[in-house]
């Protein structure tokens, strides 16, 4: 499970400084990408992004996310984002 975990984290990073909220998998299907809201436990889905002022112009800086439930809006990192 830990190597599960580590992989999707790299995806996740790698699709970030791409400029991308979704990771496709080997067959074809998209996952999104959501945290987990401290608060509730509830699922809370990209609100805003902030571009990095990269040579490209594509990376994330910040990917703020927002809790249906609760209503709070915090700022997600690699760390805390999940693939659905």
């Amino acid at each position: 499970m830990v190597l599960q975990q580590t992989t999707d984290r790299r995806r996740i990073e790698d699709a970030l400084a791409a400029g991308r909220l979704s990771v496709p998998d080997e067959h074809g299907f998209v996952h999104g990408i959501y945290a987990v809201c401290p608060r509730d436990g509830i699922r809370a889905y990209p609100h805003r992004t902030v571009r990095a002022h990269d040579v490209q112009g594509h990376a994330f800086a910040q990917v703020v996310v927002r809790c249906f439930g609760c209503g709070r809006s915090w700022a997600a990192t690699a760390d805390n984002i999940h693939l659905s």
